[in-house]
């Protein structure tokens, strides 16, 4: 008889071969299908990311990967570029970071990207520049994390789910540690995303 976590890793193959074979768009969708709970979602991306690359020789999947990152970097430009535009004394700005598995260069592609605000403007004004952009299904949220209670705005931006985090400079430090947990986390800057990029394109194969 099978146990609990044999159970789940057998749905979560069923469903990423759905995925797979075009029966479904997402994993998500094929996890209700098959009457499965939400929480293998992770597990089946895991599981179609290995379907992909074994069919792709990997290549769809590091496609997958870049491009997700060229739409996170488009939204950390534009929050860059309002900064600039608008910087004044009033509001302090040191940058805004990408966070997690993501700045690693190895994650799932359909995850949530995790940014980090390190400053202090109001978000109303990031909200207003998401917008402009194409970002949709902008939702304000909060946290309460190591260093209190912070703001956030999740939105989708190309299909993609986003959470940028309001870190004010005298609440958050600039450090690559997680914000709920006291551990490291990989952190990346805009230039250290472009180098990312780079990197991705130089391994892939050659015309």
């Amino acid at each position: 008889m099978p146990t609990d976590g044999e159970h789940d890793d057998r749905l979560a193959a069923r469903a990423a071969r759905l995925v797979l074979d075009g029966d479904v768009a997402d994993v998500t969708t094929a996890l209700r299908r098959l009457g499965s709970p939400d929480r293998l979602a992770g597990l089946a991306r895991r599981h179609l990311e290995g379907l992909l690359a074994s069919r792709h020789g990997g290549e769809v999947v590091s496609e997958r990967r870049r491009v997700r990152l060229e739409d996170t970097l488009a939204v950390m430009e534009t929050i860059e570029d309002l900064e600039d535009r608008l910087a004044d004394d009033r509001w302090i700005h040191r940058g805004v970071r990408l966070a997690g598995r993501i700045a690693s260069g190895r994650f799932d592609p359909d995850a949530t990207v995790h940014l980090r605000q390190h400053g202090d403007r109001p978000l109303d004004q990031l909200e207003i520049e998401l917008q402009e952009m194409g970002a949709i299904e902008i939702v304000r949220r909060s946290d309460r994390t190591r260093f209190g209670v912070i703001s956030s705005l999740e939105f989708l931006f190309e299909g993609g789910d986003f959470r940028c985090r309001r870190c004010p400079p005298d609440q958050v430090p600039l450090e690559s540690r997680d914000l709920f947990h006291d551990r490291p986390v990989p952190v990346l800057d805009l230039e250290g995303v472009r180098r990312l990029i780079d990197s991705l394109g130089s391994d892939a194969p050659g015309d």
